[in-house]
């Protein structure tokens, strides 16, 4: 099984608050950088590096957030657990600052920060086993990505992962489905997840619904299936 790793929030002031009014100076009105990162460009990490991320929390104590643009923010707790699954990734050092009681930005947080960048994506869709709504032309017919030669996908209702195109990776991103913009897990990164401590991070299994909302409840799905050419 494959999960999709996400941010966990909550109401009990225990440093993963629910929802947070973030500010990342840098980036704010920088849509190319931005672009750039969700793209898995590397070089765009250097500028990254040593920047400030702005919090008005009073508290902040989390392993794994994803709530701001889709920027992934860790702590270096949770960069060593990528290091000893030898995962594909990089990282650039952040100081992130919450506001104290006088509405002013301090350094106050305990732990080490950085942005995250994966840099693994694999069309890894199980075509046979998964939901899915494809794209399709003017005249009905399928539309197939130029570079994979597989279907694109318009709406990714439940995701059953192809273990044989994985590659035994145990941390990567979809080239499949890019709107959901979640990090996918295998087993051995959860069995090792599981035995850590971290706090705000949920694993949910991937053929889980990915897209519950009330426009896309099943009663109103558009469901193909494909079958791939060996």
């Amino acid at each position: 099984m494959h999960y999709f790793l996400t941010y966990s929030g909550n109401e009990r002031n225990d440093g993963c608050p629910r929802w947070a009014e973030v500010s990342y100076p840098l980036v704010d009105n920088d849509v190319d950088l931005e672009r750039q990162y969700y793209v898995g460009n590397n070089t765009i990490l250097k500028n990254m590096e040593g920047s400030e991320i702005l919090f008005d929390e009073k508290f902040i104590d989390f392993d794994y957030f994803d709530q701001y643009k889709d920027i992934i923010i860790v702590s270096e707790k949770f960069v060593h657990l990528l290091q000893d699954l030898k995962c594909d990734f990089s990282c650039a050092s952040v100081t992130i600052k919450t506001m104290d009681n006088k509405r002013r930005y301090i350094n106050s947080v305990r732990k080490k920060y950085f942005v995250l960048m994966i840099n693994k994506r694999i069309n890894c869709i199980d075509y046979e086993n998964s939901e899915y709504c494809v794209r399709r032309d003017a005249d009905g017919k399928i539309i197939y990505n130029e570079v994979s030669g597989e279907p694109e996908i318009k709406y990714l209702y439940q995701m059953a992962v192809d273990e044989s195109r994985t590659f035994g990776e145990p941390i990567f991103y979809s080239k499949d489905f890019k709107s959901n913009g979640k990090p996918i897990c295998s087993d051995k990164f959860c069995m090792k997840f599981s035995k850590l401590d971290f706090k705000g991070i949920y694993l949910k299994p991937t053929i889980f619904d990915v897209m519950d909302y009330p426009d896309f409840k099943r009663d109103k799905w558009v469901i193909d299936k494909i079958t791939l050419n060996p």
